[in-house]
This record gives C-alpha cells, structure tokens and sequence, in this order.
C-alpha cells in the first residue's frame, strides 16, 4: 500500500511539475509574441516618423541653402572688409614696432657710449695708478730713469712699467734695460 501511495505521490507530483513547466513555456510564449508585436508597432510608427522627418529635412535643407547663399554673400562682402582693416592695422602696428626698435637701439646706443666712457675712464684712471705702483716699486720714473742713466749720471738704470707707452721712450733710451708686465702696442716682452 505504500507503494501505492508513493505512485500516486509520484503522479501528484509530476503533473504539478508538468503543469507549472508548460504554464512557463506558455507564459514565456505569451510575453514573446508580445515583445514581437511591440516591436513590429515601433518600427512601424518609427517609419512614419522617419517619412515626417524626412519630409521636414528636405524643406529645411531648401530654406538652409536660400539663407547659406544670402549669408555667403554677406560674408564675402565682410571678408573683404576685415582683410582691408587688418592690412592697415599690420602696417601701423609694423610702423610702431619699427619707430619704437629704432627708439630703443638709440637708447642703447647712448648708454653704450656713457658706460665706454666711463670704462676709458676707469682704464685710464687704473693705468696711472698702475704706473705710480710701479714707479714707487721701482723708485724711477720715465724723467728719473732718463736723468740717472746714460744721458745724466751715467747710472745703470732698469725701467720698470706695467707696459711701455710711447712717453717712455726717452726713459728706455736712458735705461739699461726695460721689465714689464705685459705687452702693448708699443712694448713686447722680447724687450
């Protein structure tokens, strides 16, 4: 009797689980054709939308190209205009650029001959304390070297100088010889 009772358990059972899997596979039908036929009304109402859409396209591409036309011609008649006013601006702007470089390279001219007059000065002013520093080392200046040596006393005598120039020529006839520190234009260090 048991088994019996498991039999029929058994048949309770798979007709519940036959009749939930064929309600699932009919419910899964249902939605399918009606995804279908939703999606067969879209395309069809996305036709009719594309039909409208194409119609208004082409109206607004007839307008779009009458208006292109018209704005052409103005833009054209602008252009030339703009090129006309930027030509003008370059040439003043080129005009300004040139009157304030030539302004500026004689500002710089000026300064340069400030600062080398004031570097020959300063040369100068170094050269003389240079020749003093040598002339206290040496004890001798150029008119001492020349009145102590051959044409006066008949000394030896060495001229001494940073480098020559040219108002030492009579104290390097004078002198039995000549020590400098550098060469110039009129010294070289062979002398």
């Amino acid at each position: 009797m048991t088994e019996v009772i498991i039999a029929i358990s058994g048949i309770i059972v798979g007709c519940v689980l036959g009749y939930l899997v064929f309600r699932y596979v009919i419910k899964g039908k249902y939605r399918e054709m009606i995804s279908n036929a939703e999606k067969a009304a879209e395309v069809l109402k996305e036709k009719k939308l594309l039909e409208v859409k194409e119609k208004f396209i082409n109206k607004k591409s007839e307008l779009e190209r009458e208006v292109q036309q018209r704005n052409q011609k103005i833009q054209q008649t602008e252009n030339r205009l703009k090129q006309r006013e930027i030509s003008i601006n370059q040439r003043q702007d080129e005009l300004a650029r040139k009157r304030q470089d030539i302004d500026q390279q004689q500002q710089r001219i000026e300064n340069d001959k400030k600062l080398l007059a004031l570097k020959e000065q300063e040369l100068s002013d170094m050269q003389m304390q240079e020749r003093e520093k040598l002339e206290q080392l040496s004890g001798l200046s150029a008119e001492e070297a020349k009145k102590h040596g051959k044409g006066g006393k008949g000394e030896r005598v060495i001229l001494v100088r940073l480098e020559t120039t040219p108002e030492d020529i009579e104290g390097m006839i004078a002198s039995q010889g000549i020590l400098t520190v550098r060469g110039g234009m009129t010294s070289h260090a062979a002398v």
